[in-house]
């Protein structure tokens, strides 16, 4: 009757197989630049045996986590569920920082973005 606590609202969800799961992990690693295999396995704990689990969303999103029950982490996101672009979520980042690359903010600037003003970089942000 009511939605578990660490349910996706709405997702349906089911758990990969060894092979889909390697083939997953390579082509995350090969979509995000910083990101190797041995990454992704050491560091978040995303390899085949643990557990790989996908939830489709209502509006053709892609959850990628790791885990069981409650223990259940979503580390990436495929924003249009083709398997083609791969987003790391905010958890993700925060296990491994280096799956992105930083973006550099100068001294004079530095003091806007801390009081709450959006970083602009024409064409790129």
């Amino acid at each position: 009757m009511f939605a578990k606590p660490r349910d996706v609202a709405g997702a349906k969800e089911h758990r990969l197989s060894g092979k889909d799961g390697k083939k997953l992990i390579e082509r995350i690693a090969k979509a995000l630049p910083k990101a190797s295999v041995d990454l992704l396995k050491d560091k978040l704990g995303f390899h085949h045996k643990a557990g790989l689990v996908v939830a489709k969303v209502a509006n053709k999103v892609q959850l990628f986590g790791v885990g069981d029950g409650a223990d259940r982490r979503f580390l990436f996101i495929d924003p249009d569920g083709h398997n083609e672009r791969f987003f790391p979520t905010v958890h993700a980042l925060w296990l491994a920082p280096q799956l992105l690359a930083p973006l550099y903010v100068h001294a004079p600037v530095s003091r806007f973005v801390f009081n709450g003003s959006d970083v602009m970089l024409p064409g790129v942000v």
